[in-house]
């Protein structure tokens, strides 16, 4: 530990749950969330009932179906990971902390998007992460 002091955050959110903490997003909030509860798609599917996971003061839900291409060919796959996921990380019952993608937009803007900005994704995986978003704001 760096400093003396203890950590505001830990503190604040002493149960973190961490999904897809097997990929690379995942991966790298285990490192900057030791103390998280971390499940890999194997340790839980998100698709299924979270019952029976424990209570969480904080879900950080970086799982996601993340093969942009074969989305398009998939989309039903697609929309139960990134929407029917979204949904039961939502049902965990604590805050969470959804991490979308910039293919939420339709890529014709000539400066960086802001998340205020307008979206309007081009492809099935967007659809399905902008879907996941409009999960998070009918759950809180």
């Amino acid at each position: 530990m760096e400093h003396d002091e203890p950590d505001p955050l830990r503190a604040r959110f002493p149960r973190i749950l961490i999904t897809g903490a097997g990929g690379q997003l995942g991966t790298a909030l285990a490192e900057a969330f030791p103390w998280a509860t971390t499940f890999t798609r194997q340790e839980w599917d998100v698709r299924l009932d979270p019952s029976g996971l424990g209570q969480y003061d904080l879900v950080l839900h970086a799982a996601a179906w993340t093969r942009v291409d074969d989305a398009e060919g998939d989309a039903s796959e697609a929309a139960d990971v990134n929407v029917l996921g979204t949904r039961r990380a939502v049902g965990l019952g604590a805050p969470v902390v959804y991490f979308s993608s910039d293919y939420v937009f339709d890529g014709t803007k000539r400066t960086p998007y802001l998340e205020s900005d307008q979206p309007n994704p081009q492809s099935v995986y967007g659809r399905t992460k902008l879907e996941g978003e409009r999960e998070i704001e009918e759950g809180w």
